[in-house]
């Protein structure tokens, strides 16, 4: 729920002082069980702070949710049978490089932007497989 109303947020459907009424059930039980009433301007308080803060203007809205989408997908099924985190930088990653360590050689190097960029379907299991690789895709 908390992704789909980021991506709403960052889409321009949603608006910081919206409240929402979200249902929600078991897929394929067709019964409700859930209803959440979101404010969401508190329950995105620690996200941003005004509506320019909520993606730096290079970052496209789809990226945002791919990676949301990619990072999903990595929790839930892990690789190798093992649970794995990871962390995706938006924006200009620069700042980070001083603490950040590759621990793995960057399989992206040498490809053209259009052969690395995350909106390529293709993409997600060579990102879901390099998730440790902590460069800029």
């Amino acid at each position: 729920m908390r992704s789909a109303v980021l991506i709403g947020l960052t889409r321009g459907i949603l608006k910081h002082n919206d409240r929402l009424c979200c249902l929600g059930g078991i897929p394929g039980s067709n019964q409700f069980d859930t209803i959440v009433v979101v404010d969401v301007e508190r329950e995105f308080q620690s996200v941003f702070t005004r509506q320019a803060d909520m993606l730096p203007s290079m970052v496209k809205p789809e990226v945002l949710e791919r990676v949301l989408g990619v990072a999903t997908e990595l929790a839930i099924e892990g690789r190798e049978g093992r649970p794995v985190g990871c962390l995706f930088v938006l924006g200009e990653a620069e700042g980070i490089k001083p603490y950040i360590k590759p621990l793995v050689l960057n399989p992206f190097f040498g490809y053209n932007e259009e052969d690395r960029n995350i909106l390529n379907p293709f993409m997600d299991e060579t990102v879901k497989e390099f998730h440790r690789w902590t460069g800029r895709l």
